[in-house]
């Protein structure tokens, strides 16, 4: 809760109670001289009534009521006593009023001073009245001849008068209020004041400390106690800013260095709550390291195994260290090193762990096997093949001229696959070393050239099986790329294209350009693609069917070269497919640098 002033306190209760006080009276006041006036003109209503009375009766009896009279009388009234005169029948209906026509008046039988005027009393009502549109004191007064009511007299005057007296004197007053309530606080400010000055300059002061100017001391003030105090707080100043400056350095060093550290590093004391932990630790547990201060181990770790590792550390007094695998958002591998953390006097206050992340190095070391593997299986193959056919014909089938030229050909087409593969790697390893070093020369090009070329170097390929290759792309689009790089991932995907339609098929090159993106989409109706694999299929010697794809040539980087070129070229390529229907294989990149 905030703290207030001195000077509002005292102020603001000092000030609200005079003022309180005067409004309390103003309302008694005035509800007391309110109350007076409309007791005073009650009585000046019902004496003119009494007095009126005797003048109305007459023209209410007999046979005929003469109304145009009684309308005159009520008017000579009116204008005389400054009043307003109605005169009712006990039906409620207006014969006589001096203000306004009787005819366009309503019935007054359900009216207030009515009801208790015909009930044989004196009715007295204040209420607003929508003939004159102003508020009004109603009296009325029954009429009676032989103690028979034959009618109601009803006299009235507006509070008008009555509201302007008081509203006058509502001014003096509540100028006579504000007065006093502003002489009341500035004499409790001038209080106040005297008081708290000294004491806010000793705030202002220590506040100065608390933000670490310890440079500019407070002044000595007159007051004896005050002093005492100053003195004792510029002295407090002096040794802070001494221990201050040595910590803050320390704490700078140690900070610096953890920091530095590619190591995740974090210190739990003896309660298993974090006393320090660094980016790294904080990057690998996808946590804010500095709002980790304070907090359990158990909240910030979310790895049982690590948990245990720090508890069994503390416990057992010893150094462990090991491997284990972290399931966060993402698998991490890491290995850890626990040892005890001492204080300044050599005793335990806690545990120190040291983590180094290897999911970069697992993942590299898990890639090259893989490679490694990928590579002599698929070398594997071809040799096997091309020596099983060398051994066969230097066993005699080479005396047999029909038998040694099949094994010719099929070892011709073997070491042809063997050349593929490792072009094809080569190429790969290439692009991949340019792209890392930012040797790939990306100039203005045509893209409708590149496409042609592309289309041009396959055609032998789509004739062979009566595929007729279509391009749809503006002649003057261009764009900044790699040329021979584009010309050689459009090759991959038209080559596939062929491969993997039926005979007397269609394949078609699209290429658009959409905020600020070329797209060029190669489509075919071929066989289609499992949404399964996409996942993995740009990845190096993933193939589908492996029968199919050594049937048709293929040496499973064909896709890998194209994500890379695309890559390369500062964009990507996707893939969309529908099994039976066909593939759309479509490069991605931007227009411009």
């Amino acid at each position: 809760m905030a703290k207030k002033k001195m000077i509002r306190q005292l102020i603001i209760p000092f000030t609200l109670i005079i003022s309180i006080s005067m409004l309390i009276l103003t309302w008694f006041l005035f509800s007391s001289l309110r109350s007076f006036y409309l007791e005073e003109t009650q009585k000046s209503l019902l004496a003119k009534s009494y007095i009126f009375e005797q003048q109305v009766i007459p023209y209410l009896v007999g046979e005929e009521i003469n109304l145009s009279v009684l309308q005159e009388l009520c008017d000579q009234i009116g204008d005389s006593s400054k009043t307003r005169i109605t005169v009712m029948l006990p039906s409620g209906v207006v014969v006589a009023d001096s203000e306004e026509e009787p005819d366009k008046m309503d019935n007054h039988n359900y009216r207030e001073e009515m009801k208790n005027a015909l009930s044989g009393n004196v009715g007295y009502c204040i209420r607003y009245s929508n003939t004159l549109q102003r508020s009004m004191i109603y009296l009325a007064i029954p009429l009676k001849e032989d103690n028979k009511i034959v009618g109601v007299l009803r006299l009235s005057v507006t509070t008008a008068s009555i509201d302007k007296t008081l509203n006058k004197l509502f001014i003096r007053v509540a100028f006579a209020v504000l007065f006093v309530a502003v002489l009341a606080a500035i004499t409790a400010l001038f209080i106040s004041r005297k008081i708290s000055r000294p004491l806010e300059v000793l705030r202002i002061g220590a506040k100065r400390f608390a933000s670490g100017k310890f440079d500019d001391l407070l002044p000595i003030p007159e007051s004896k106690e005050i002093a005492q105090l100053a003195e004792a707080m510029n002295s407090m100043a002096s040794e802070l800013d001494k221990k201050i400056r040595i910590i803050t350095q320390q704490k700078n060093e140690q900070k610096a260095i953890l920091q530095s550290m590619i190591e995740g590093v974090i210190a739990v004391d003896k309660s298993e709550n974090i006393i320090i932990m660094n980016n790294a630790a904080g990057e690998l547990f996808s946590v804010d390291s500095d709002q980790s201060q304070g907090k359990s181990v158990y909240e910030i770790i979310r790895n049982s195994e690590l948990q245990n590792i720090i508890l069994k550390t503390f416990k057992s007094n010893k150094h462990h260290e090991g491997e284990l695998i972290l399931n966060l958002k993402e698998e991490k591998f890491i290995s850890y090193n626990s040892s005890i953390l001492k204080g300044p006097s050599g005793k335990s206050i806690g545990t120190l762990l040291v983590i180094n992340d290897l999911t970069r190095l697992r993942h590299l070391e898990n890639i090259r096997q893989n490679l490694v593997a990928n590579v002599s299986h698929e070398l594997r193959t071809p040799i096997t093949s091309i020596k099983g056919f060398v051994e066969t014909l230097s066993e005699g089938a080479i005396d047999n001229k029909e038998d040694s030229r099949r094994f010719l050909a099929i070892i011709d087409k073997q070491v042809n696959r063997l050349n593929a593969i490792i072009e094809d790697l080569l190429l790969l390893s290439s692009i991949e070393r340019n792209n890392g070093k930012n040797e790939i020369l990306l100039t203005d090009e045509s893209v409708f050239e590149v496409i042609t070329s592309a289309v041009e170097i396959c055609h032998n390929k789509a004739t062979s099986k009566d595929i007729i290759i279509s391009v749809e792309c503006d002649n003057r689009l261009r764009a900044k790329f790699n040329a021979p790089l584009m010309e050689q991932a459009l090759v991959n995907l038209i080559d596939n294209a062929i491969k993997y339609s039926s005979n007397s098929n269609q394949v078609i090159i699209k290429s658009s350009i959409s905020n600020g993106q070329i797209e060029i989409s190669v489509h075919d109706k071929g066989q289609g693609i499992d949404k399964k694999h996409f996942p993995r299929l740009f990845e190096r010697f993933y193939v589908i069917d492996q029968a199919r794809s050594r049937e048709l040539g293929g040496t499973g980087l064909g896709l890998a070269i194209v994500k890379h070129i695309a890559v390369a070229n500062r964009g990507s390529v996707k893939v969309e497919s529908v099994p039976g229907k066909g593939s759309i294989f479509t490069i991605e990149f931007p227009v411009t640098d």
